[in-house]
């Protein structure tokens, strides 16, 4: 567990009082942006917040950057070891003096009114726990609104294919983690956000605000880039738990299911695919898990990217595909 860090130096800050919100921040070789972060979270117009940064065993410069900073809403922590992201956030959980918790990336940039907008959405909607927003890319791939599904139902059944969150633009009630005792699996460094939304699900209502309020960066060294491998079999095992909770899915279901996220240009593939979700959606339908038509309109989303993957990655089935722009719906 988290308590297992061995700390090289930490610096706790001069905040006296307790602050509304801790920000938690992890940072792991990221001198060439760390900056920028740090700033767009010390310009935020909610001042209310102590800002606790992990370094994660860096070898560059970043430790001399997070140094240079005098805030006293500032803690430092600099690990001895790089343990990953699930373990420090589970330390800042439990340390965290804020009634809300916002978790920031080293490499992102959050807009000024990020927190206002967040906090005041949370107190006025009590029933939701953990509040995500929308973020422009910026990068290598040029600029995109990055976009995520704004209700309760519509995460829920999104959460069985995906991420329904970007983790820098997250905050969450503390109370509802601890008292529900909601923690990142240490053991998972490559997809823990995913595995940890999953868990939450089950507990905790949740909601992301239809507005840009982070800059996310896209750069060739990112965990989603680096390691693709390793976040893909994460997020296999994530989708698994799920589809034995929900639908007593069996292996071989679980192996189809999770061919939705691997082009293919086998075309007996791409017909198990289409039969899976159908089954989905008559299962959904009869055992009402999650609401029908939410459903079908999550299950035709994913049908119709995994079909967009294999036209932008093999021509061989281009005309084919055409004909599988269908929603998947169930008729009596």
């Amino acid at each position: 567990m988290a308590n297992t860090i061995e700390w090289e130096y930490e610096e706790i800050g001069k905040l006296q009082r307790r602050p509304k919100l801790t920000v938690l921040m992890s940072v792991y070789n990221a001198d060439q942006y760390v900056r920028s972060a740090i700033e767009s979270i010390l310009q935020q117009n909610h001042k209310d917040f102590e800002f606790i940064i992990f370094d994660d065993a860096s070898t560059d410069s970043s430790r001399d950057i997070i140094c240079s900073y005098a805030d006293i809403r500032i803690q430092r922590f600099f690990s001895k070891h790089n343990v990953g992201q699930a373990m420090l956030y589970n330390y800042g959980i439990h340390i965290a003096r804020g009634d809300y918790i916002a978790i920031m990336d080293s490499d992102d940039i959050s807009l000024s009114n990020r927190f206002t907008r967040q906090i005041t959405y949370l107190e006025q909607n009590r029933d939701i726990s953990i509040c995500g927003t929308w973020a422009k890319i910026f990068g290598i791939f040029g600029e995109i609104v990055w976009k995520q599904p704004v209700e309760f139902d519509d995460i829920r059944c999104f959460l069985l294919f995906d991420s329904p969150f970007i983790q820098p633009t997250i905050m969450m009630r503390r109370f509802d983690l601890i008292q529900y005792q909601l923690f990142y699996d240490e053991k998972n460094r490559y997809a823990e956000d995913y595995d940890f939304w999953a868990k939450c699900s089950i507990y905790l209502k949740m909601a992301n605000i239809p507005e840009v309020l982070l800059k996310y960066r896209r750069s060739p060294g990112q965990i989603t880039t680096a390691h693709r491998t390793e976040q893909l079999q994460a997020a296999d095992t994530t989708r698994e738990r799920l589809l034995i909770r929900y639908f007593g899915a069996s292996e071989e279901e679980i192996a189809i299911h999770n061919r939705l996220f691997r082009p293919t240009d086998q075309w007996e593939v791409v017909e198990k695919v289409k039969e899976w979700l159908a089954i989905l959606v008559r299962y959904n339908h009869e055992q009402k898990i999650y609401d029908t038509k939410v459903f079908q309109k999550v299950i035709s989303l994913h049908w119709q990217r995994f079909c967009n993957r294999i036209i932008g990655q093999t021509k061989k089935y281009k005309n084919n595909l055409s004909k599988y722009t269908y929603k998947c719906t169930y008729k009596e």
